[in-house]
């Protein structure tokens, strides 16, 4: 353009003429003449072409050289002219007041968002509209609606990442921005299927996903700036391992905190657009995983690993305390705190426990409701008793019960019916899963039938069933139906039992124990010697003694195995099984079991005719 002495630089002349009409401020005319140029038609070449217009007075409607040459100055002037430049003269008094607030006192990760806010408007218009993806009036429109919501922060009120994500719902309908929230989750809820979305608007759901379509294609390419979620982003820079949302959003100031930690959740879909940096993201257990960085998923997955058996420990209990799972997962109580929390099932009851908000269906609530509908009505002590001595299988631990107070809430949350006073629980009506097994139906049917049952009885009672005498003394010492009365006397528990039933139950127990007790007394070297006959049937498993001669305590059982520690009671010897079995498989009808006060220690030996 050498007659107009305008000379275009390269950058400049490499530009579409159609994104140019965008830029400058220029007559109507002049911005028609260079729109209606092709998208991939160069600047340098409209130019060429309209100073040919010109110089013929063909096709030139509402502009001239001045304007044109006018036009060429101010775009190579807002190459390093600044966004905020362009903004409105009361626009400008309102960004600095903001920025006047990066020179005062005040929490680091709201300067940093100030910082953030200042990069943007510093940003040249002509990077801004590369880098941001947008036209020059999208620029200036995404600063001024940023400069509300900072206007908000500065002024004390809370802000969060949504009030920078709902700026891009202009245009949207109610119902049309109600899809988009709620499909793509930008709310920080789990998104919903289109069917469903559809099917509450009464729609198709084709329609449903091109509304959301339409969305995505409109925002999606686009790369604004963001301060608040940047800085929201950023924390994670400062933490180790892998963190919930709880405890993400734990680590933001109460200004930029959301209501709820979930909303975070919301970013997930901001970063699949490259809005923000990746971040590896994993859902399991009810509760959203975060690992700062990208492809980092076996550090979460190991951390699933350690915590997922824990949670489901917590679960079939339908309680946690923060104290014990911290100390089993080796975590700071923050961290099982975030945990318990982010998953929505668990609400906290005072400074230590979470009880699950809904139990039922879950171990402990179970065995609760089994023992209700055989037993009717019990107070939470007697439930509190059975659920202790519950095991699923020999080869599990026991149930552990949490303290009265929190095991009220667990029923309460299972649906059960909890008395005013909190001491008497009840069913308010029986579950249809609720089924005794085999050997629990025979127990109970023999308990209901006399009061107080010996071992040997109740075991009988299983055997007639046709089932084997392991399971029949599992059960007198495992089910949470069953309480021991004393040592060999058991009976339904919550039933009462009488001095008399117990001292008749014991005269039964003695003639049926005493019969294997062939003989005890003492020895001249002072050591007790007991005679056992080994039932021909069955396994001796209970090896009787008459109370008052043996010392009671650990002993020590000697034999050519080795040494092995028994335990011996007022009326009865753990530990000998083994040895008794042996000795009836080598064809031993009689052993001998001697006692040595002086060592502590026991030998057993096959019994002849001497001793």
């Amino acid at each position: 353009m050498t007659d107009t002495g305008i000379e275009i630089p390269d950058w400049l002349g490499a530009l579409p003429a159609t994104k140019v009409a965008d830029l400058i401020p220029t007559p109507p005319g002049l911005k028609s003449a260079l729109a209606s140029f092709s998208s991939s038609a160069s600047f340098k070449a409209v130019i060429e072409l309209l100073k040919v217009r010109l110089e013929h007075h063909v096709g030139v409607r509402g502009w001239d050289q001045e304007d044109l040459a006018s036009a060429v100055g101010w775009l190579i002037e807002a190459k390093n002219t600044p966004v905020l430049e362009f903004l409105g003269d009361a626009a400008k008094v309102r960004v600095a007041a903001i920025l006047a607030r990066l020179a005062g006192d005040g929490d680091g990760l709201v300067k940093q968002v100030l910082e953030n806010f200042r990069r943007m408007v510093e940003t040249p218009l002509l990077d801004a509209n590369t880098e941001w993806r947008m036209r020059p009036s999208t620029v200036t429109g995404h600063v001024a609606a940023i400069l509300v919501v900072l206007e908000r922060l500065v002024e004390g009120h809370s802000v969060s990442i949504l009030d920078e994500v709902s700026l891009f719902y202009h245009g949207l309908s109610d119902r049309d921005r109600t899809f988009v929230v709620r499909y793509l989750g930008l709310d920080g809820q789990p998104g919903e299927t289109l069917e469903v979305l559809g099917a509450e608007a009464g729609i198709t759901r084709e329609r449903v996903r091109q509304i959301v379509q339409r969305f995505i294609d409109r925002n999606s390419p686009l790369r604004p700036p963001l301060p608040i979620c940047e800085v929201t982003v950023a924390v994670l820079k400062n933490t180790e391992g892998p963190l919930t949302l709880d405890r993400w959003s734990e680590e933001l100031p109460d200004v930029l905190r959301p209501n709820s930690p979930s909303v975070l959740s919301a970013l997930r879909t901001l970063e699949r657009w490259g809005w923000l940096g990746e971040n590896t993201w994993l859902r399991a257990g009810g509760f959203l995983l975060l690992v700062p960085g990208v492809g980092r998923e076996e550090v979460g997955r190991e951390f699933l690993r350690r915590v997922t058996p824990a949670l489901r420990n917590a679960m079939a209990l339908g309680a946690a305390s923060v104290a014990q799972l911290s100390l089993a997962l080796n975590q700071q109580r923050t961290v099982v705190e975030s945990l318990l929390r982010s998953s929505g099932r668990w609400e906290q009851v005072d400074g230590d426990w979470f009880v699950l908000k809904e139990s039922g269906g879950y171990l402990l609530p179970h065995v609760a409701e089994k023992m209700l509908a055989v037993l009717g009505p019990l107070t939470v002590d007697q439930l509190r008793s059975g659920l202790r001595r519950y095991r699923e299988s020999k080869l599990r631990q026991r149930l552990d019960v949490p303290p009265r107070q929190i095991l009220r809430r667990v029923l309460k949350a299972a649906g059960m019916r909890v008395s005013e006073n909190g001491d008497v629980v009840d069913l308010l009506e029986v579950p249809s899963y609720v089924r005794l097994n085999g050997g629990e139906a025979a127990l109970v049917d023999a308990f209901r039938d006399s009061g107080v049952l010996t071992v040997h009885e109740g075991v009988s009672a299983i055997r007639e069933r046709g089932l084997s005498e392991a399971l029949g003394r599992y059960l007198l010492s495992s089910s949470p139906l069953i309480t021991r009365v004393t040592y060999g006397l058991y009976a339904l528990r919550g039933r009462r039992v009488t001095h008399a039933e117990i001292e008749i139950a014991t005269g039964r127990l003695k003639e049926q124990s005493e019969p294997s007790l062939l003989d005890q007394r003492f020895q001249v070297d002072g050591s007790i010697l007991a005679r056992y006959r080994l039932p021909t049937d069955r396994d001796l498993v209970t090896y009787y003694v008459r109370p008052g001669m043996i010392p009671e305590g650990v002993w020590t059982l000697v034999d050519a195995h080795g040494r092995e520690p028994i335990l011996v009671r007022s009326t009865y010897v753990t530990g000998l099984q083994q040895v008794g079995r042996r000795m009836k498989n080598a064809g031993a009808t009689e052993i001998a079991v001697r006692f040595d006060v002086g060592r502590g220690e026991v030998m057993v030996s096959v019994a002849t005719g001497g001793e």
